[in-house]
């Protein structure tokens, strides 16, 4: 958002927020005894394993490259997504002063761009552009111990469903030979995960306080199943799968969606459907209010 030729970002606003929520509650010296509700809003950057996802992304450019053995240029690179925007909300009913109930969610989104160019009598390029999203539906037990007047250290505990998508577009071009080409996947998946957390929280007021939370998560995502369509034409059903080919005498990783699982053979082995690694953590800061 723009606004008298500044530019604003929705993290500016949340900050803003999250500070003008704080300075109503800094006049009340500490949580009210009756408070069993809570809400949570946090917000801040997740770490994501996702290593066959990258292995196979990285693989297929290197495929295409190989394919045509030119001189890659110094601009050439693939960028690993492992880092992500988190978002999240919980609700929590606290069983007594130190032990609480919860159902909460989460958003987590992270983009990458990569492209290899090369030079030579077949020269061309090739570039991948994955959009990862997550959204778990979370449910769990709180804890909380008081360290002092203000401080309380705070962990929590539970599982959640994931929703989890990949919406990734390849797209390669070889001068005078290959015409620019797309090819764009979008597949999705539910599973479940597990999570945990430790942090601090301080008290604002009665009512209000400013926690920052470190956050663990163990979720692998399979059968993620979509669409796939090349160019303008019409998408097909496909799912998501892993397997390596040979080019000369290496073999490559690749990450690919297909109506049917490639057939092992002499050039293609390891098929099996893929893997979305969501194992990481995530470092947030946010606000509780409590009614």
């Amino acid at each position: 958002m723009h606004f008298m030729g500044l530019r604003f970002s929705p993290a500016f606003f949340l900050a803003a927020g999250l500070l003008i929520v704080a300075m109503m509650g800094l006049s009340s010296p500490g949580f009210a005894a009756d408070s069993r509700f809570a809400v949570r809003l946090s917000g801040g950057l997740g770490y994501l394993g996702l290593t066959e996802m990258n292995n196979g992304l990285r693989g297929a450019m290197n495929d295409v490259w190989a394919s045509y053995q030119g001189e890659l240029t110094s601009a050439s690179t693939y960028n690993d997504l492992k880092m992500g925007t988190n978002f999240a909300v919980d609700v929590i009913y606290y069983l007594s002063p130190k032990i609480g109930i919860g159902v909460g969610a989460e958003f987590i989104r992270g983009r990458k761009t990569s492209m290899y160019s090369w030079t030579g009598p077949r020269a061309g390029s090739v570039s991948a552009e994955p959009l990862l999203t997550a959204m778990p539906l979370k449910a769990g037990l709180f804890f909380k111990l008081p360290l002092s007047g203000r401080l309380n250290f705070t962990a929590d505990i539970g599982a959640g469903y994931y929703r989890t998508s990949l919406d990734n577009t390849y797209a390669w071009e070889i001068t005078g030979i290959v015409p620019l080409t797309t090819e764009r996947i979008k597949v999705s998946a539910w599973r479940p995960g597990f999570h945990a957390a430790v942090g601090l929280e301080y008290s604002l007021g009665r009512r209000m306080a400013l926690f920052f939370e470190a956050l663990g998560r163990v979720a692998k995502i399979k059968g993620l199943k979509g669409t796939v369509q090349f160019n303008q034409n019409a998408a097909e059903s496909a799912t998501l799968y892993s397997f390596e080919q040979i080019i000369d005498t290496t073999w490559y990783p690749i990450l690919d969606a297909m109506p049917a699982a490639p057939t092992a053979g002499a050039d293609t082995r390891n098929v099996r459907e893929a893997t979305i690694d969501l194992t990481g953590g995530s470092a947030l800061i946010g606000l509780v209010i409590r009614f």
